[in-house]
């Protein structure tokens, strides 16, 4: 909106108009003889004689005035023909013996000649001349050139003192005679001006602008005498012509019932026509519903002290008030009354008070309610009232899965990258269970951070507590620290190595469960009772079981890495890891045998499998988990073993290596088979006084 207003007033003015008559004609410089007898005509000393005597004056034969000056006579009283050509009058025929005062000028010749001119034909014309006083420049002009209007509303009164100047109307005459179908090269004599005169009025459009700033009007006169305005118009005559449409609002879905008194204590603020406030474009508009009400905006509650409040951003937003205000116009006398609308700017607390106030009227049990008070809560754009507003409508949901589905059309918003958080709240809060919130997760595909339904659905109960973590583990962003506070660790380590583990299908869970069956299947083909006790025999496993070594050996070490994350630090994970580790080794065994078709020394192949296990498992007690290489190194490094322990572990290594990769390896006697089992043994830790699960 710009700082200055501007519309248009139709201003009444008058015009007074006299008659007139002239004449006119076309004029040329006088002959010699022409001017002779033209002074001679206006020589009081000479009219008294005749034209003889002038002659002799002169030295003019008679003959010479019969045949040149006679004629020349003639023809300025009746001009060449005939034709009257009006310089000068005649008694009677024009004779030598007649006297000079025979001859006349008339009013048109005596101006001619005067002008050192002669009148060959003089015309005769008559018209009216308009006096405009109001007009800047051209205040005389032919009076078909002024339209003019109907005379309701006209005040004669303040012009009865205006007189046309006759000489000035001559003047004008003279210089438009081609208005009057005057020939651009003839002069215009014997000008009369009738004493009568009329006023009527004309209608002209004047320039009326308001500044908003200072709350007061200017004129621009344009081609009008200021001067002359000013001194016939009062501020209350000009404002009085301002059309109703400027006090009207431009918004159809405003309308205007009264206006206020007084002015808001306001300390700054700016004033506008009503037609020039427009918030249509506006993102939220109320009104007060006193002075202004509407079937289209909102009404704002309690005494606001505004009739409109429009808001455009979360930092522009306005105030308006229709007060009705004595104005003045500049360089005019006195003030004119009118209706305007005053505003101030208001600040973001105010602004984000009333966005508030606004989505707190709306009805958000609908989707389309929902939308609208979720447009006006982004005005402020806060994601913080945002997000709160869309909780609420969550809350309340009948049916969450497709309002959840509904909102992605907010998916570009800066807000939207919070909403997750928000729907975990809701669905905790609606005290749902672990697969019905899973099933909300999944179908509108929302990832969370699972802290807050995590402690909604936890309980002292581990197993109820793993079908949760299992439940949830596809829809969290981070499952470990879900895992962590649920404190699942011991209890799927047990039902993996117990045989216990249900059919889960979410990965890790889905892989603890293959764990779990293949361990049992391994312990059953292999005959392992426990880590410490075994029975292997891999001449007695049948072709059958060996497949099944040879396939679900290496696929064990997948599912472990899958779940470790998940069972990593509880009690019996070194248990896990063992049946693990020599199912891998075996079926390796096993598929180098089938390579190379070899099968002696078995007895000495497993001893060799197996002691490795057991090794690996009791480095494990005394330095960080790592390969079987790194774990000797760094115990002998550390001191935990001694030279000669090394130097056995190597060999224990190497021979463990050779059992689980070469097809021919070497025999093992009873003595070497003693001194590595018992350096082994050595490396254990003591039994705990509970004993061991």
């Amino acid at each position: 909106m710009s700082e200055t207003a501007r519309l248009t007033i139709k201003l009444k003015l008058p015009v007074v108009s006299k008659g007139f008559s002239a004449k006119y004609s076309v004029v040329r410089k006088p002959t010699g003889v022409e001017y002779m007898l033209l002074t001679t005509i206006g020589m009081k000393s000479l009219r008294d004689k005749t034209w003889r005597e002038v002659m002799d004056i002169y030295g003019i034969p008679e003959i010479v005035f019969n045949q040149v000056y006679r004629p020349a006579l003639e023809n300025m009283c009746w001009g060449p023909g005939g034709a009257d050509s009006q310089m000068i009058t005649l008694r009677q025929d024009p004779d030598i013996d007649n006297p000079v005062s025979d001859a006349e000028f008339t009013t048109a010749g005596r101006q001619a000649f005067d002008k050192g001119v002669i009148a060959d034909k003089i015309e005769e014309i008559r018209g009216i001349m308009a006096y405009v006083p109001a007009q800047a420049n051209k205040k005389y002009l032919k009076d078909e050139r002024i339209t003019r209007c109907s005379p309701d509303g006209f005040h004669a009164d303040l012009f009865r003192d205006i007189q046309p100047d006759d000489q000035r109307i001559e003047n004008a005459l003279i210089m438009d005679k081609g208005d009057f179908a005057v020939p651009k090269d003839a002069d215009i004599f014997d000008v009369n001006i009738d004493a009568d005169m009329q006023m009527s009025c004309y209608s002209k459009d004047i320039s009326l602008n308001f500044d908003q700033v200072t709350g007061t009007f200017s004129l621009n006169p344009g081609d009008l005498d200021e001067s002359f305005l000013k001194g016939r118009f009062t501020s209350e005559d000009l404002v009085d012509l301002i059309d109703g449409g400027a006090y009207r609002s431009a918004d159809s879905g405003l309308t205007f019932q009264d206006v206020r008194a007084d002015m808001p204590e306001w300390d700054r603020y700016s004033a506008h026509l009503p037609s020039e406030v427009n918030v249509q474009k506006s993102r939220l508009v109320m009104v007060g519903g006193e002075f202004i009400t509407s079937q289209k905006y909102d009404t704002l509650r309690g005494d606001q002290g505004c009739d409109i409040l429009a808001i455009e951003t979360s930092k522009l937003g306005y105030e308006y008030c229709l007060v009705n205000r004595d104005v003045p116009v500049s360089g005019f006398e006195g003030t004119g009354n009118c209706n305007l609308m005053v505003r101030r700017s208001i600040d973001e607390g105010r602004i984000k008070e009333i966005v508030k106030q606004a989505v707190g009227e709306v009805d958000i049990t609908t989707y389309s309610g929902f939308k609208k008070a979720l447009g006006i809560m982004s005005i402020t754009d806060d994601s913080e009232d945002i997000l709160e507003l869309v909780k609420r409508y969550l809350t309340a949901s009948s049916d969450i899965r497709a309002d959840i589905l509904a909102l992605q059309e907010y998916r570009k918003m800066r807000w939207y990258a919070e909403l997750p958080d928000v729907i975990e709240e809701v669905i905790a809060g609606r005290r749902l269970g672990p697969k019905e919130a899973a099933s909300i997760l999944a179908e509108t595909k929302t990832v969370v951070t699972g802290n807050i339904l995590t402690e909604s659905m936890k309980t002292g109960d581990a197993r109820s507590n793993l079908l949760v973590a299992e439940a949830l583990y596809p829809n969290v962003r981070n499952p470990a620290p879900m895992v962590k506070a649920l404190d699942i660790k011991d209890q799927l380590t047990n039902d993996i190595l117990d045989g216990t583990c249900g059919s889960f299908v979410s990965k890790p869970f889905a892989a603890a469960s293959n764990l779990s069956q293949n361990i049992q299947t391994m312990k059953a083909i292999l005959r392992i009772k426990s880590p410490s006790s075994m029975e292997m025999d891999i001449d007695g496993i049948s072709e059958e079981d060996r497949e099944i070594v040879m396939s679900r050996g290496p696929a064990m070490r997948r599912d472990l890495e899958a779940a470790a994350p998940f069972i990593r630090g509880a009690d019996r994970f070194r248990e896990v890891e063992f049946y693990v580790d020599i199912s891998a080794d075996i079926a390796s065994v096993l598929k180098s045998m089938v390579q190379v078709k070899v099968q002696e020394n078995a007895p000495d192949r497993i001893f060799g499998i197996t002691l490795g296990i057991t090794l690996e498992e009791a480095l494990k007690t005394l330095v960080e988990a790592q390969d079987l290489v790194d774990m000797i190194t760094n115990s002998h490094e550390r001191g935990l073993i001694s030279d000669q322990d090394y130097k056995t572990l190597e060999e224990i290594r190497h021979f463990r290596n050779k059992c689980a990769h070469d097809p021919v390896i070497p025999s093992v006697n009873r003595k070497t088979r003693k001194m590595w089992m018992a350096t082994v043994d050595n490396l254990k830790p003591a039994p705990s006084k509970e004993g061991s699960r």
